[in-house]
């Protein structure tokens, strides 16, 4: 399970999320730097910016999971987006994983 969301965040493109000023953060980040002692299916980024998470959030509703994600990972519900956060659930090789941007 690990492999393949450390698989999933190897692909996402970290250039536009640094530049959006958001990180990697969460249980799931704690437990890959630490050597896998709980099972996490989940990848939480937090975004230390206002005009950063406005350009995530419209990339989300532009774009869809393809603004974070290229293939092999699928969307497999839309995001769910507020002023709170961007939600949703997506797969790569068979594993689903929720993703989160607060």
């Amino acid at each position: 399970e690990h492999r393949i969301i450390a698989e999933a965040l190897a692909l996402m493109d970290r250039d536009f999320l640094t530049a959006a000023q958001c990180w990697f953060g969460g249980g799931t980040a704690i437990v890959l730097k630490l050597g896998e002692y709980r099972r996490s299916l989940d990848v939480d980024f937090l975004c230390a910016d206002v005009d950063g998470y406005r350009q995530l959030r419209m990339s989300a509703v532009e774009r869809g999971v393809r603004a974070f994600f290229p293939e092999p990972v699928e969307a497999v519900r839309d995001f769910r987006i507020d002023q709170y956060g961007l939600r949703t659930v997506v797969k790569l090789r068979g594993q689903l994983i929720k993703f989160e941007i607060v």
